[in-house]
């Protein structure tokens, strides 16, 4: 699945929203102007050992939310490429690397990352957790790790 604005032009008023849905492969969430985009409530299962990542996004500042979603596989579970993206009540798990990997900010809330084969975040300009209920996999880039606040 991907969704970007390859099929025509959008003045940025128009939102797209995914729910329910099962999905066999990847999705890549690339740069477009729509006024937001959610995925709610999707199950994603990337295949073993795939190279690509289950779950990319990238130019969507500030617009992307993933909620409720279960994310398993891929080389990373989660790539973000991009600011400000929110993950709320999700879970990614089994992820050949990082359940997340990310060199911009983000935010988790009441999220778990777990079962990786690296770590549950990799996220070097750092992340906010929200919630009471975060259960990310620990690794050098944890909360309470020491590359935690960026560099």
């Amino acid at each position: 699945l991907m969704i970007d604005e390859s099929d025509g032009d959008h003045d940025g008023s128009k939102a797209v929203v995914v729910a329910d849905l099962f999905l066999d492969g990847t999705v890549t969430i690339s740069d477009n102007s729509y006024k937001s985009v959610t995925l709610c409530n999707i199950e994603l299962k990337c295949p073993n050992n795939s190279p690509r990542d289950a779950l990319k996004i990238s130019g969507c500042k500030g617009k992307c939310l993933i909620l409720g979603c279960d994310i398993y596989g891929g080389s990373d579970g989660v790539h973000i490429a991009s600011e400000q993206v929110y993950l709320k009540r999700t879970y990614i798990q089994y992820a050949q690397n990082r359940g997340i990997f990310s060199r911009r900010g983000f935010t988790v809330e009441d999220c778990e990352v777990s079962g990786c084969g690296g770590y549950g975040i990799k996220g070097s300009a750092g992340w906010t957790e929200k919630g009471r209920h975060n259960d990310i996999q620990p690794g050098p880039w944890s909360s309470d790790g020491p590359w935690s606040s960026g560099w």
